[in-house]
C-alpha cells in the first residue's frame, strides 16, 4: 500500500464469527496490517469503511448483505468446495451449517449458493491453480493468494548428514490422517531396506464443524492404517510409527531435525486437487527434504523451481524415498535450492505485495 493510500479505511470479519481457525487471520489480514503498521477495523454495522475483508467462513447465504453495502468488498475462498461432487455433503453443508448458527438460512445445494455469493462480490481471493480457474468462469475479479507463513515456525535445518535411522514425519489435521493410507504397503518393503521411524504430528480427535459432533480418535485410525507397524504401547511392542500430539515448539524442532517430510494426498479426489501449496510452502522454508502427492499446486513449484519432489504412483513413492535416504548430499542440494525459491516469490515482501494490489482496486459505479 502506497503512503497516499495510508487513510484508506479497511475492515475485516473474523473468521471465528462463522467458523473455528484460530490461526487464519493471524497468518493474512491480521499480518500485514501488522507489517505495514496501519489500522485495521473489526466490521461495525453501523461504519462505513472503503474495504471490508469477509473470511473464508462468511455465511453465503448472506448475499442481501454484499448487495446493500457500497464498500468494495473481498471475498476468500480456501476450501476447494466448488469441485464436491458429493451428492450427499453437498447437501448437508449448508443444513449442517444452518443449524450450527453459521448462517442465517438454511442451503440445500450448497455449490449453487456459493456459486451465487462469489459472484456477487467485488473480488474473490483463492489460493490455487484450480480454483482460479474455478471462480474465473463465476466472476471475472479473482486474484491468488498465498498466506503468511514466513513467521511461523523460526527452525531450519541444519545438517544433512546420513543417519543410521531414518526419521520420515508428517503433519497435519486429524481428519487428514486417512492420507497416509498409501504408506502402510511402502513402509513394510522400506522395512526390509532401512531402518526408520514414521512420525505423525497431529490432534487426538477430529470431529465435523469444530467439534459439535460425534469425536473419531486418530489413534485407531492409525492403527486400522498402519496395522501391526503401530503398536500402541512401544515398552513390550516394536513400533516403525509414532503419534505426536502437535506442539507449536515441538512439531517444528522434530520435523526440521528429520531426514524426510512426506504430503500425501489423494488425487482421485477432485477436493484435494484445488489444495493450496501452503504446507509445501512451510515445510520448505524449514530446509527439510520434502516428497509429495502430484496436486496441480505442489507440480506447479516443482516445475518451477527445478526440483523434482512429487510422487504419482506407489513405485514412486518408494524410489524417490530411498533416493533422498540413500544420498543425504542430493536431499540437501534440493532442499537448498527450494528454499531459495520459496524465500524468493513467497516472502514477506511478496506477501505484502498482494494485500497492496487489492487494496488499489476501486469498486465500479
Amino acid at each position: 500500500m502506497n503512503n497516499k493510500n495510508k487513510n484508506i479505511k479497511i475492515a475485516y470479519i473474523p473468521y471465528e464469527k462463522f467458523g473455528t481457525n484460530l490461526t487464519f487471520d493471524k497468518r493474512n489480514i491480521l499480518l500485514y496490517a501488522k507489517i505495514k503498521k496501519i489500522r485495521l477495523y473489526k466490521f461495525n454495522q453501523k461504519e462505513k469503511y472503503d474495504y471490508i475483508i469477509l473470511p473464508p467462513s462468511f455465511d453465503i447465504t448472506q448475499v442481501d448483505f454484499i448487495k446493500k453495502r457500497g464498500e468494495f468488498i473481498i471475498g476468500q475462498l480456501v476450501d476447494n468446495y466448488l469441485e464436491e461432487k458429493n451428492f450427499i455433503k453437498n447437501y448437508l453443508r449448508g443444513v449442517i451449517k444452518f443449524f450450527l448458527g453459521q448462517q442465517k438460512k438454511i442451503s440445500f445445494n450448497y455449490n449453487n449458493d456459493l456459486r451465487n455469493y462469489l459472484s456477487n462480490l467485488d473480488l474473490v481471493v483463492c489460493h490455487s491453480d484450480v480454483q482460479y480457474r474455478n471462480i474465473k468462469k463465476i466472476n471475472k475479479k479473482v486474484f491468488k493468494f498465498f498466506e503468511g507463513n514466513f513467521h511461523v515456525f523460526n527452525k531450519k535445518k541444519k545438517s544433512y548428514k546420513k543417519n543410521n535411522l531414518k526419521i520420515l514425519t508428517w503433519e497435519g489435521r486429524a481428519e487428514n490422517i486417512d492420507q497416509l493410507n498409501i504408506f502402510y504397503d511402502i513402509f513394510k518393503y522400506l522395512n526390509k531396506k532401512i531402518n526408520f521411524n514414521f512420525h505423525i504430528f497431529t490432534d487426538y480427535y477430529y470431529s465435523s464443524f469444530g467439534g459439535k459432533f460425534i469425536k473419531i480418535n486418530s489413534l485407531k485410525i492409525i492403527k486400522k492404517i498402519f496395522k501391526e507397524l503401530f503398536e500402541l504401547n512401544t515398552t513390550f511392542k516394536k513400533s516403525f510409527i509414532f503419534f505426536n500430539q502437535w506442539n507449536l515448539k515441538l512439531t517444528p524442532s522434530i520435523i526440521s531435525q528429520s531426514d524426510l517430510f512426506l504430503i500425501p494426498h489423494k488425487t482421485n479426489n477432485e477436493f484435494n486437487l484445488g489444495r493450496s501449496p501452503s504446507k509445501l510452502i512451510l515445510a520448505i522454508r524449514m530446509g527439510v527434504p520434502v516428497l509429495t502427492s502430484d496436486l496441480p499446486s505442489y507440480k506447479s513449484i516443482s516445475k518451477l523451481s527445478g526440483v523434482d519432489f512429487c510422487c504419482s504412483s506407489k513405485s514412486q513413492w518408494k524410489n524417490k524415498i530411498l533416493k533422498y535416504l540413500d544420498n543425504p548430499n542430493l536431499a540437501k542440494k534440493n532442499s537448498l535450492k527450494l528454499y531459495n525459491y520459496v524465500n524468493k516469490y513467497y516472502g514477506k515482501k511478496s506477501f505484502l505485495k498482494q494485500y497492496d494490489y487489492i487494496f488499489s482496486l476501486k469498486k465500479k459505479i
